[in-house]
């Protein structure tokens, strides 16, 4: 029940050859999750291709990590010493970038070792690809502290507009030919703050979408941009966005995000938030025994079609709700002595008429076997999942999420299964039908059902100025 890549074997992830590397990749991991992003792969000239490559969906996001100390005496003079870090770190990976992305959209593969021995477990079609080009910028931090006292964090400043600007820790990019300058100081914010994968690509399509339509894009730091960015809510497109429709371009000062990072409404969400990493702790046991090859199923986890790729597309603030629902449901799982009980909690997704099912099944009786009863307990699941469908007409996917009540087995072994439901027929109605007949099943059918209706916000306490 729970889903695999075919044909997969043991993949050894790389964790990355320097300290800032080691970084990037394990907050990636947290991120991007361990099945989607992967540190040091190779072209097929068995070349270092880039520092970090994560590929969700249709969006690959290429990460080159360079780190140069910049450092200054008073009395020297600096231009010279902030151009030279600027062609050696901002120019020279630019190119690098451009190249990557022509590499990708000519078709080319990508390996984890330099034999070209392993294939990236990822598959995808360079003509569909939507890639995004970040540059991690190390080692001018303290420099940047020093030069000036108004630059509060140390971050570097970024302007996307026709013109080129030429000032200590300014870097001027294209507005045509999209690159993102992540720095020493913003990178863990930026990361740490969109730590699913649609909320980072949300952000990111968001902030080229405003650099391309309007004249110029400036801020002091990546943190002030993200910062204006959540603070900007369209109630009726139901999405943060960054400025408005009319503008010709924006500036922004220093202090954003401090001001931000500050507010009740922020601090209030990021407590809230807590409880969403159980979520998260599901897919990356699923993710780490899939890298090890221990999976079992028929699906391919790696590159959709599965459970766990369905629970990865979920949102922060919607993995919150999951796993307050799915944690209450475990703590009130009933306390009596039957030798048979069930717990079913039917729960909404971020995307329309997608459902989830978490079923949680205690079977003591008639199955020494584990293994029988580990079929017995999927096939409550699926026939749960064919349930929902006929009670919710309108639902295309359901994921169903099984367990052994945790109060009962701690060790329990969990189930994932991806129903879908886009073409249902009536050999299928029937057969979900008759089978819910049966006892032992009877979802939706015992009158027993309560029903709620679910609101989430993002941000609990919505005054965040």
């Amino acid at each position: 029940m729970i889903l695999k890549k075919d044909n997969c074997v043991e993949i050894k992830k790389s964790k990355g050859f320097t300290d800032s590397e080691k970084m990037l990749s394990e907050i990636c991991d947290n991120t991007f999750l361990k099945l989607w992003s992967y540190v040091n792969p190779f072209n097929n000239e068995s070349k270092e291709f880039c520092d970090l490559v994560a590929i969700f969906e249709n969006h690959m996001f290429i990460f080159f990590d360079r780190d140069k100390k910049l450092d200054f005496l008073d009395n020297e003079d600096f231009q010279i010493k902030w151009n030279r870090w600027y062609k050696d770190v901002i120019e020279a990976q630019i190119k690098t970038c451009h190249g990557a992305e022509r590499y990708i959209k000519n078709g080319g593969e990508l390996f984890l070792d330099n034999k070209l021995s392993i294939k990236l477990p990822i598959s995808f079609k360079s003509s569909k690809l939507i890639i995004h080009k970040i540059i991690v910028a190390h080692g001018a931090r303290d420099a940047c502290l020093k030069f000036s006292d108004e630059n509060i964090n140390g971050s570097l400043g970024i302007t996307y507009t026709f013109s080129d600007i030429k000032l200590p820790f300014f870097v001027t990019l294209d507005r045509e030919n999209i690159i993102h300058v992540f720095d020493s100081h913003n990178l863990v914010i930026i990361l740490k703050e969109l730590d699913t994968f649609i909320d980072f690509k949300n952000y990111i399509e968001e902030k080229e979408s405003t650099i391309r339509k309007s004249t110029f894009l400036t801020y002091c730091g990546e943190e002030d941009l993200l910062a204006y960015y959540l603070m900007n809510f369209d109630q009726t497109e139901n999405r943060h966005f960054i400025g408005k429709k009319d503008y010709l371009g924006i500036t922004l000062d220093q202090g954003v995000w401090n001001r931000f990072f500050k507010s009740p409404a922020y601090n209030v969400k990021k407590q809230m938030n807590n409880v969403s990493y159980f979520w998260d702790t599901l897919i990356q046991e699923v993710c780490d025994n899939a890298l090890e090859d221990k999976l079992t199923g028929n699906g391919n986890i790696f590159n959709g079609n599965s459970a766990i790729y369905e629970m990865a597309k979920e949102p922060r603030f919607m993995r919150r709700m999951l796993s307050e629902n799915m944690l209450d449901a475990i703590h009130n799982f009933p306390n009596n002595n039957s030798p048979m009980g069930r717990f079913i909690r039917i729960l909404p997704s971020y995307y329309e008429n997608v459902k989830y099912v978490f079923l949680q099944y205690r079977i003591d009786f008639g199955y020494d076997d584990k293994r029988e009863r580990d079929k017995m307990r999927q096939y409550f699941l699926e026939i749960a999942c064919g349930a929902t469908k006929i009670k919710f007409q309108d639902t295309e996917k359901i994921i169903g999420i099984g367990m052994e009540p945790i109060k009962y087995y701690p060790n329990t072994i969990k189930d994932f299964l991806l129903m879908d439901c886009k073409i249902w027929d009536n050999e299928k109605q029937k057969y979900y039908t008759e089978e819910n007949k049966l006892d032992g099943n009877r979802f939706f059918l015992t009158g027993n059902e309560n029903y709620q209706e679910f609101h989430v916000k993002e941000f609990p306490n919505s005054r965040l100025r």
